[in-house]
C-alpha cells in the first residue's frame, strides 16, 4: 500500500493554527495586518513537519501567494533568497493578481553594478546612470532579473523539487528565467513609464525606509553594494541582509495597502521554510525579525502582511524560547494565546508550537484505511500504537509492511523482520533498519553505537552521567553532542527528557544483539547504571536496570517486602516504572510458560511473595509491545493477582480497583 495513503493525521489542528495567523482584521472599512510572529512548528525526525508544509503548500496553491524555500540545502544569503521568494508569491496568486517589488528590484540592481568604490562621487554617478539605463530599456531590466532569479537558483540547487542540473532542470530554469521578471516586476515595466515609476519610487524608498530619515537614496545604494562586496567587513553581511528584507517587506506593506485588488485580500501572503535548523535558516530568520523590530520602533501599527510558517527539529526553538521553556503544545496554540505572550523577550517575535504524536485514534483511522480481514484492526491499531509511540513516521512505515502481511497483521516480531516494502531488490532492507535509518540520518556510525549505549538509560540526565563517566563510550560526549540533539528526546514522566518510545525501543533491540564479550554490553551497561543508581539513592532506577539484568527474584521481594509499608499509589507507581524496563525475553515462548520460568523460584504458597512475583512478570512482559497480541490474557492474569494480594496491601480497595481496571482494560480489547 502506498504510503501517500497515509500523507497527514493528526494535523488538522496545525492547518487551523496557520489559518488563524494567516487572517487580516477589517476595521475603518479596511483591511489590515496584525502583529504576527515567526510560527516555528517543532518536532523530532519523522513527525511530520516537511508533510505539514506540504499540505499547506497544496491548500494554499491558486488561492494565496505563498512561497516555500528548502534551506537545508541553500547556500546563499538575503541577496539571492529574497527575489526567489518575491517570484514564488506570484507564481500562484489567485486573485492576488501581480506584486510588486520595486525597492527590492532596485537594491539587486545596486548590489550588482559596477562600482568605483575609491570614489564616492563617481560611485553615485554609476549607480545613478545604470538606474535610468533600466528605466529607458525594459529588456536590460529584464535581463538583470533573469540573472538575479538565476543567482538564487544556482545557491538553491533546486527548483521546488525538481533539480537544476541536467537538461530538464535547465529547461525549468531557463522557463522560471524568462517567466520570472514579468511576474516579479510587474505589468507596469512593459512601458518607460512604468519603468520610471517602479523604479523611481524603489530608489526614493532607500532614502527615506519610511522612517522619514532624509538620507541620500544613491548614497545609501552606494553602500549597500559596498557591504556585500564586503561581507566579511564589521556587520556588512547582516547589514545589508537586513536592508534587503526591510525593502521586501516594505513592497509587501505597499502593495497590500494600495493596490486595487486589496480590497479583497483578506489573508496574508505566506512564506513557508523547510529545515531552519542550519546556519542559513538562523540567518534568514534573525534578518527578518531585525527588520520587523526596527520598523516596528518607529510604526507599530503598520505590520507586514507576511506570516512565516518553518518547521524546527528543536534547535531554533530551543534557541528562542531558553531551551524550550515556552514552546507550546498543539492543543494549546492560538493567536490570543500568542497576544498573551508578548510580553515575554521573545513572544513578540517567536511563537513556537510542538507538534504532537499521533493518539491512539488517529493511527486506529490510518489502520483502517488498510482494509484488514476479520476483526485485527483494534488489534493492529494497539500493537503499532505502542510500538512506535505515536510517532507518524514509523506509523505510517509500520502500517505499509502491515498491508503487505494481512494474514499475520499484529505479528511485529515477523514483520520487524521481513522486507521493508517499496524499495528496490538492491536496497533491500528490513522494516526495523527501515524504521531506525531516518530517526538516525545524518549520525556518524561511531555516534549511533554510543547513543545505544545510552539508550539503556532511562532518561537523558542518566545518559549524560553514563556518557561523563562509565568509559564505556567510545567518544566523549555532552549536553551538544549529536547523541544528545533536542530532536531524539522529548519530554517524559515529571519532566524529564527520554528518547523517544520508538527510537528508544530501536536501539534497546540494537543493545541487545551485542555479544556477551562487546565491552558494552547488555549486561555491562546496565550493571554499571544500577551502580550509579543505587549509589544516587533512586530506588527506582536501581530496582530497573536490575530487573533489566533479570535479577527477578531480587525485584519481586523488594515490592512483596514494601507491600504492607508503603503506600499503595506510590507502591504501584514505583512498580509501573519498574515493569518498564527493556528485556531479553523469547516473545515466541507462550507468556504463561514465561512467568513460570520467572517465577519458579517462589514458592506458591508463600504469600503474598508469589502472587506479587507474578504480578510483576506479567507485568513485565505486558509492558512490553512485542507482547501486544495476549495484552487481554495478561490484564486478566494481572486482575487475579492482584485480588490474591489485596489484603496484605495498606489499601485492599485501592488493589482491588486495580485489578478491576485491569479486568476493564481486558474486556475493552476482546
Amino acid at each position: 500500500m502506498a504510503s501517500e495513503v497515509f500523507r497527514l493525521h493528526g494535523r488538522e489542528p496545525a492547518l487551523r493554527l496557520v489559518r488563524e495567523f494567516l487572517t487580516r482584521d477589517e476595521w475603518g472599512g479596511a483591511l489590515h495586518s496584525r502583529q504576527y510572529p515567526v510560527i516555528v512548528f517543532t518536532g523530532p525526525r519523522g513527525i511530520g513537519k516537511t508533510a505539514l508544509l506540504s499540505e499547506l503548500a497544496w491548500q494554499l496553491d491558486q488561492k494565496v501567494p505563498y512561497a516555500r524555500i528548502d534551506c537545508g540545502g541553500f547556500t546563499g544569503g538575503a541577496r539571492e533568497l529574497l527575489p526567489l521568494v518575491a517570484f514564488d508569491l506570484n507564481r500562484r496568486s489567485g486573485g492576488y493578481g501581480t506584486l510588486a517589488f520595486p525597492r527590492l528590484i532596485t537594491g539587486q540592481i545596486a548590489i550588482a553594478a559596477p562600482l568605483d568604490l575609491t570614489d564616492r562621487e563617481i560611485a553615485r554617478a554609476q549607480i545613478r546612470q545604470v538606474l535610468e539605463d533600466y528605466k529607458r530599456t525594459g529588456r536590460l531590466l529584464q535581463q538583470a532579473f533573469s540573472d538575479i532569479l538565476d543567482s538564487g537558483f544556482d545557491a538553491l540547487g533546486q527548483v521546488h523539487g525538481t533539480s537544476v542540473a541536467g537538461p530538464v532542470g535547465i529547461a525549468v530554469k531557463d522557463a522560471i528565467g524568462k517567466a520570472g521578471p514579468k511576474l516579479v516586476l510587474g505589468g507596469l515595466v512593459a512601458t518607460r513609464g512604468g519603468r520610471r515609476l517602479v523604479l523611481g519610487k524603489g530608489q526614493d524608498w532607500y532614502g527615506h525606509q519610511d522612517q522619514g530619515l532624509g538620507r541620500s537614496a544613491l548614497d545609501v545604494l552606494v553602500d549597500l553594494n559596498q557591504m556585500v562586496g564586503r561581507p566579511d567587513v564589521g556587520d556588512n553581511r547582516r547589514e545589508a541582509a537586513e536592508l534587503l528584507w526591510a525593502a521586501f517587506l516594505a513592497d509587501l506593506r505597499d502593495s497590500f495597502k494600495n493596490s486595487r485588488r486589496a480590497i479583497g485580500w483578506t489573508l496574508n501572503c505566506v512564506l513557508l521554510l523547510d529545515n531552519v535548523d542550519t546556519k542559513v535558516g538562523h540567518d534568514f530568520l534573525n534578518e527578518l525579525i531585525m527588520a520587523r523590530r526596527e520598523h516596528a520602533a518607529y510604526a507599530p501599527e503598520e505590520p507586514d502582511p507576511l506570516t512565516v510558517v518553518a518547521v524546527s527539529r528543536g534547535n531554533l526553538a530551543e534557541r528562542v524560547c531558553a531551551s524550550g521553556h515556552g514552546i507550546v503544545d498543539l492543543a494549546e496554540a492560538s493567536y490570543p494565546g500568542y497576544l498573551r505572550r508578548q510580553t515575554t523577550p521573545t513572544g513578540r517575535w517567536w511563537y513556537a508550537v510542538r507538534l504532537p504524536d499521533l493518539t491512539r485514534d488517529e493511527a486506529g483511522n490510518m489502520v483502517s484505511k488498510l482494509g484488514l480481514p476479520g476483526g485485527s484492526r483494534h488489534l493492529v491499531t494497539s500493537a503499532v500504537h505502542r510500538f512506535t509511540g505515536g510517532h507518524p513516521g514509523s506509523t505510517r512505515t509500520l502500517l505499509d509492511a502491515v498491508a503487505e502481511h494481512p494474514g499475520n497483521p499484529a505479528g511485529l516480531r515477523a514483520i520487524l523482520a521481513s522486507p521493508e516494502p517499496g524499495l528496490s531488490t538492491a536496497r533491500r532492507r528490513t522494516v526495523e533498519e527501515g524504521l531506525l535509518c531516518p530517526l538516525r540520518a545524518g549520525i556518524p556510525d561511531e555516534a549511533v553505537e554510543d547513543l545505544v549505549t545510552c539508550a539503556a538509560a532511562r532518561n537523558k540526565k542518566a545518559a549524560l552521567h553514563l556518557a561523563a563517566e562509565s568509559g564505556l563510550l567510545t567518544e566523549t560526549h555532552d549536553q551538544d553532542s549529536v547523541i544528545f540533539a533536542s530532536d531524539l528526546w522529548r519530554s517524559g514522566d515529571a519532566g524529564a527528557s527520554i528518547l523517544h518510545p520508538v527510537l528508544g525501543r530501536l536501539l534497546t533491540r540494537c543493545l541487545a544483539r551485542r555479544t556477551a564479550d562487546d565491552p558494552a554490553s547488555w549486561t555491562v551497561v546496565h550493571r554499571w547504571l544500577r551502580s550509579a543508581r543505587q549509589d544516587a539513592g533512586d530506588e527506582a532506577g536501581e530496582l530497573y536496570h536490575a530487573l533489566a539484568l533479570g535479577d527477578f527474584e531480587y525485584v519481586a521481594r523488594h515490592f512483596a517486602t514494601s507491600l504492607e509499608s508503603a503506600g499503595v499509589a506510590q507502591w504501584r507507581e514505583c512498580l509501573e516504572a519498574v515493569a518498564a524496563a527493556p528485556n531479553r525475553l523469547d516473545h515466541q515462548e507462550p507468556y504463561t510458560d514465561q512467568i513460570r520460568v520467572l517465577t519458579k523460584w517462589a514458592d506458591q504458597r508463600d504469600l503474598p511473595v508469589a502472587p506479587v512475583a507474578r504480578l510483576i512478570a506479567t507485568g513485565w512482559i505486558e509492558a512490553d509491545p512485542m507482547s501486544d497480541r495476549h495484552r487481554p490474557g495478561l490484564l486478566r492474569k494481572m486482575a487475579a493477582d492482584l485480588d490474591s494480594f489485596a489484603r496484605y496491601s495498606t489499601d485492599m480497595d485501592a488493589i482491588r480497583e486495580w485489578a478491576q481496571a485491569c479486568r476493564a482494560a481486558a474486556d475493552s480489547m476482546g
